[in-house]
């Protein structure tokens, strides 16, 4: 990213390379989410279910764009690919919002740090879209670009840090909420097998 921001020329290479490991991270994110809303209930499965899917298409769309166009593997018309540029970190922000709202309502433990990665979510958007919004601004044509996406980069990079920390423990906790259930229904099972072997021997004693 600094080689991006303060090299002469865009080196496509940087670009591609960097694209692999967001799109595993990309991906890593969608499994828990998606192992974390098979063992959530009500809603909080289906917000975990959409930041999958919203993932899933980030990864797809950050492959197209970051590695499959340079490479000239893929051609996509110039506007599509400014839509696609666009409709990328919206795409990020949304995942990361339902990530962070499944977790607030995994367990109540969570919604502290849930509040910590909504805070720099919310920033990373607002500056997004502040930019995007005022960049024919007077005030922001005086403002450095490689200031404003430096600042968008480490709000980002720090909602994702947060998010995939916060997803972690929101995994570790609907594991062991389902686990328990499970403890519980065998118990509840071996319970109900002790009663009617009792009133087996009971009716066999009469």
């Amino acid at each position: 990213m600094a080689a991006v921001g303060w090299g002469d020329e865009d080196p496509q290479w940087l670009r591609v390379a960097v694209t692999g490991p967001l799109a595993l991270l990309g991906l890593a994110a969608a499994v828990g989410a998606v192992r974390t809303s098979l063992r959530s209930i009500r809603w909080t499965r289906w917000s975990f279910a959409l930041a999958a899917l919203l993932v899933i298409g980030l990864v797809a769309l950050a492959v197209v764009v970051g590695a499959l166009v340079p490479l000239g593997i893929v051609v996509v018309a110039p506007h599509l690919l400014d839509i696609a540029v666009l409709v990328g970190p919206g795409l990020g922000v949304a995942a990361l919002a339902m990530l962070v709202l499944g977790c607030a309502r995994v367990d109540v433990a969570l919604r502290g740090p849930a509040w910590v990665a909504a805070a720099f979510v919310g920033l990373a958007a607002s500056v997004g879209i502040a930019w995007i919004v005022l960049r024919d601004h007077p005030v922001s044509q005086e403002i450095d670009p490689v200031i404003a996406v430096g600042v968008f980069v480490l709000l980002s990079l720090a909602a994702v840090v947060m998010t995939v920390r916060l997803l972690g423990k929101g995994v570790a906790v609907a594991e062991a909420r389902h686990y328990g259930e499970r403890v519980r229904a065998a118990q509840n099972a071996a319970k109900q097998a002790r009663l009617v072997h009792e009133r087996w021997r009971a009716a066999r004693r009469r």
